[in-house]
């Protein structure tokens, strides 16, 4: 039977879902920005600092935010497109013909796409899905940094989108170089392209 997906295809349109994006920043940002709000509600942040410093208690809960917020997504991705890959095969051949019609053309293809062309076509799967774990532990990150002022959580969780759009839009406004801008960052791998 011939499938009209891959496993690429459903990745790279996930991006042309804006709403996605914004809907896992969200969620990828509970957990984190409202660690601290229940750890100051509920007074454990003292009973914390009683056994040491405030920087050491504030390095742990970044440390901790942004590492559970990587693997959380990274991992969650590497589950969702395994299951995925039983059902759909990695790429097709149309769109491996495609790609590489478009390097030999102009080179329009993105640094991660270069990774499909060559022995081990999993590398391009595993870089977009560190790159988007990255920015997701990022956001759980501005989450976690505003939570120690904001004290209402519907505002908290809001905070990460409000981040990401202001800066797609003073990027936008602005035309502030490639390694400024969170959209092509996540497309196209931005800083970890260089190094694949």
């Amino acid at each position: 039977e011939d499938v009209d997906f891959s496993v690429y295809y459903l990745i790279q349109i996930r991006h042309g879902i804006g709403a996605f994006f914004l809907a896992m920043s969200v969620v990828i940002a509970l957990p984190y920005g409202m660690n601290y709000l229940e750890d100051r509600k509920n007074h454990y942040e003292y009973g914390i600092m009683s056994r040491g410093d405030r920087l050491s208690y504030c390095w742990a809960n970044v440390v901790v935010t942004a590492l559970s917020a990587f693997l959380t997504v990274f991992f969650g991705y590497l589950v969702l497109y395994g299951i995925l890959r039983l059902r759909f095969p990695v790429i097709r051949t149309e769109e491996l013909e495609v790609l590489r019609e478009y390097l030999s053309a102009q080179g329009g293809v993105t640094p991660y796409e270069k990774l499909l062309l060559g022995n081990v076509p999993i590398l391009y799967f595993l870089c977009t899905f560190f790159t988007e774990a990255i920015a997701y532990a990022f956001m759980a990150g501005v989450a976690l940094m505003f939570s120690a002022k904001v004290t209402n959580a519907f505002v908290l969780l809001s905070v990460p989108l409000i981040f990401y759009q202001c800066s797609v839009y003073i990027c936008s406004v602005f035309h502030l170089p490639w390694f400024f801008r969170w959209d092509y960052m996540l497309s196209h791998g931005g800083y970890f392209a260089l190094i694949t």
